[in-house]
């Protein structure tokens, strides 16, 4: 990536939703830097951990009101 990769950028990323053309480019910059590819994996270990804490909350009934 040519210019600074931002925070929202890394976090469409490792969400898997950066369009395509990004993408590519993201992992480059990522091999170039390795604080840069950290930045993507603390990011992931944060979705999944907050996914799973949060899981039990999709089997709950939705109240009446």
């Amino acid at each position: 990536m040519s210019t600074r990769v931002t925070p929202e950028e890394i976090a469409a990323f490792a969400d898997g939703e950066l369009p395509a053309g990004r993408e590519a480019a993201m992992r480059d910059a990522m091999a170039a830097d390795l604080e840069l590819a950290k930045q993507v994996e603390r990011h992931r270990a944060l979705a999944a951990r907050l996914s799973q804490h949060y899981a039990p909350l999709l089997d709950e009934e939705v109240p009446d009101r």
